[in-house]
């Protein structure tokens, strides 16, 4: 009898269903993943990584989103830059538009708002939408200013995220845009991302900055093994299993 109630653990843990993050889609232009480039107010050949309009005038207008997620030129304390500094990867080029698939245990998206630097920081918005329902679009924020605050959202299927300035609406699937007006940076797994984002139809100086916004999905696969242990674990069970009945035999 022992032999079976070890099994049974085993059993269950095999069939616990495998909860996974909400996946990046994307949906337009190009989807590589790449490392994060130095900061230049030269311009690099990352998209956002161009001269700035912004930054104080002994930073000769460094700040850029990377100057800004690193910590560096122009874009230091003074504008709420990540501490410590941050070089995550930067998805695409200037094409790239994206979405993100929810998954089975995605539970909310917590976003919180980092930076504004423009000056429309008292009628820019930025919320999100339903994929199958672009023309929907659900505001999380209204002229934060630089100010950190956080919204939580509960998406029913694929969602994406929105801009509205005076100048335009701009989705992040890059949809009626020739150039994206969002930047994307991956800072942890697949499950944590910063956006930065150009709020001027013509893209401006391109710098990505006018925005900065942190997206954290928030699962319930906290305590949820990964596969190959679940493996690991119910195949030690099932051995231990065959040891007793060894045993008493």
């Amino acid at each position: 009898m022992q032999c079976q109630f070890l099994l049974v653990p085993a059993v269950l843990l095999l069939m616990a269903p495998v909860v996974s993050a909400d996946s990046l889609d994307v949906v337009k232009g190009d989807s590589t993943w790449r490392p994060f480039e130095t900061p230049t107010t030269v311009g690099g050949t990352a998209p956002w990584n161009k001269w700035s309009l912004d930054g104080g005038d002994n930073n000769l207008h460094q700040c850029n989103i990377g100057y800004w997620l690193s910590g560096t030129g122009g874009c230091g304390t003074a504008f709420n830059a990540p501490s410590p500094r941050i070089t995550p990867n930067s998805l695409g080029d200037a094409t790239t538009g994206f979405g993100f698939t929810k998954a089975a245990g995605t539970l909310s998206v917590t976003v919180t708002s980092h930076l504004q630097v423009t000056a429309y920081e008292r009628t820019d918005e930025f919320g999100w939408f339903e994929m199958g329902a672009s023309s929907v679009l659900n505001a999380l924020f209204r002229g934060t200013g630089i100010a950190l605050s956080s919204a939580t959202f509960v998406p029913s299927g694929s969602y994406g995220f929105y801009l509205k300035s005076p100048e335009g609406t701009y989705l992040s699937t890059g949809v009626g845009d020739t150039t994206s007006h969002f930047a994307v940076f991956q800072l942890s797994g697949n499950d944590h991302y910063m956006i930065g984002a150009e709020d001027m139809w013509n893209w401006a100086d391109r710098d990505y900055n006018d925005l900065a916004y942190d997206i954290k999905v928030n699962g319930d696969n906290t305590n949820v093994p990964e596969p190959a242990t679940m493996v690991l674990l119910g195949s030690g069970l099932v051995g231990i299993g065959a040891a007793v009945r060894r045993r008493k035999r």
